[in-house]
């Protein structure tokens, strides 16, 4: 399925080419900053993670947890700004928003616990040449519960009926973030 996600996006076109391009240096950006300590980990979430799983769906932007020190943001920032990247300040914020050309980028902070497990069991995925971490399923579906806005519920129910999902998997760590209420919906 990882390796499908290329292929597929460029079969239906569901990524601009301006996108494509963009991601390829956000990953370049973010294992520089994973070789250089600023952060531990980061995985692909939000549309993109979607689409690794075969929903067809188009996305604007792109969507990053970080697994970081969050006495690091002010270093991220700079950074981020010496890599060119317009980039908004985070304080107060639970995201690091930038842009690279006309492509929005969410650092999302690790300000939840269930951030850093879904970043500690993502899965590799080859994007265009790239092997990134991804989000599986159940984290993705978890992740999209907690903002619960009208596209989470679309591709919640998309994932759903995904066969990478395990569903078991998936009610034990709702139990464990406490979301067991806000997933009984979509059982």
């Amino acid at each position: 399925m990882a390796d499908e996600l290329a292929q597929q996006a460029k079969d239906q076109e569901l990524v601009p080419m301006s996108t494509k391009k963009t991601l390829i240096k956000l990953v370049k950006i973010l294992e520089e900053m994973r070789r250089g300590g600023l952060i531990k980990n980061y995985s692909l979430a939000g549309g993109f993670a979607a689409i690794a799983w075969g929903m067809p769906r188009t996305t604007l932007d792109i969507d990053v947890l970080l697994d970081m020190d969050l006495k690091k943001i002010r270093e991220v920032v700079s950074f981020l700004r010496r890599k060119g990247l317009d980039v908004q300040s985070p304080l107060g914020e639970v995201k690091i928003t930038a842009w690279i050309d006309d492509t929005r980028i969410d650092l999302i902070l690790p300000f939840e616990k269930i951030f850093i497990e879904a970043i500690k069991y993502s899965f590799l995925i080859k994007i265009w040449g790239y092997t990134v971490p991804s989000l599986r399923p159940e984290f993705l579906i978890l992740t999209k519960l907690l903002a619960l806005r009208h596209e989470d519920i679309a591709d919640i129910s998309w994932l759903m009926q995904s066969k990478g999902l395990n569903v078991g998997r998936l009610r034990a760590l709702a139990r464990k973030f406490n979301l067991l209420g806000r997933l009984k919906r979509f059982l």
